[in-house]
């Protein structure tokens, strides 16, 4: 466990090393036979994450399988998850990877064992979160986005599928195949992400810049909260027509605080969170 007592000063200092890293990764590659596969833990539209034991010291990994056929047709993708994974130091609240291997098929993104499922999985399961549990993941996924943005960092896909949840209740973020280095003043145009937690400004091609995470995050609270995303529709055009109009019920069983921090936070005006 680390005691943080000055986190501005930690993320500063976790923030120059990830600069010192990111984009010359540098990992080691072991072969595939290395490592011991015990089982699958979740599926997602990469592949999957495994849970197996490295064979010469016996510790339990984390394991992300990447399909090599998604690696050809989405390099961008895998490279960018790769390369923030790796850059990644011991900020407690994203996944960091410590090696990698591939066979013909697969390539095996290594990381310490973190996990034991994603906040989807725990929300799909359990259904609507108390605000207390509510209150401690999204404090730290804020941690998470605050230390991605002091880097440069905007992640751009932030849903519960990319948030890893410990035994302990404790979540790393994840997913940084989306990601992008654009600093605090400069703007970017992709529409790209899961369509529920994207923002009007990407949805509306006007330009966005870290921001656009909040607004996820935001969509996150109401998820937890309610076991559902605030926008529905029955296809992407009416959906991102609801995004754009900020058109959306707000559930009467949420307490007026938790009310306020949504509305706060899924806010149609880009002049609000810059």
């Amino acid at each position: 466990s680390i005691e943080i007592k000055n986190i501005n000063k930690y993320i500063e200092f976790e923030k120059q090393k990830f600069i010192t890293k990111y984009g010359n990764p540098n990992m080691d590659v072991i072969p595939v036979s290395d490592l011991a596969f015990a089982q699958k833990l979740w599926t997602g539209s990469f592949g999957h994450v495994v849970l197996a034991r490295h064979c010469a010291t016996g510790e339990l990994k984390t394991v992300k399988a990447v399909s090599v056929r998604m690696a050809s047709t989405s390099p961008r993708n895998v490279n960018a998850d790769r390369n923030v994974m790796a850059a990644m130091g011991t900020f407690p609240f994203t996944v960091r990877l410590e090696c990698w291997a591939a066979d013909a098929e697969w390539l095996y993104f290594i990381m310490p064992m973190v996990s034991i499922g994603t906040l989807f999985e725990l929300v799909s399961e359990y259904g609507r979160l108390s605000e207390n549990v509510v209150r401690f993941f999204s404090a730290q996924i804020l941690l998470g986005v605050e230390f991605l943005h002091a880097t440069g960092l905007v992640h751009r896909n932030l849903k519960p599928e990319n948030v890893l949840v410990n035994v302990n209740g404790y979540v790393r973020l994840s997913g940084f195949g989306e990601s992008k280095l654009i600093g605090r003043a400069s703007r970017t145009y992709s529409l790209c992400g899961t369509p529920d937690y994207m923002p009007p400004e990407m949805v509306g091609f006007r330009g966005y810049g870290l921001a656009v995470d909040y607004w996820s995050l935001g969509i996150m609270l109401y998820e937890m909260a309610a076991a559902r995303p605030p926008f529905i529709g029955p296809d992407v055009g009416v959906l991102f027509g609801r995004i754009l109009r900020g058109e959306y019920r707000m559930d009467n069983m949420f307490s007026p605080p938790l009310q306020n921090l949504i509305q706060n936070l899924v806010q149609v005006s880009v002049t609000i969170l810059k």
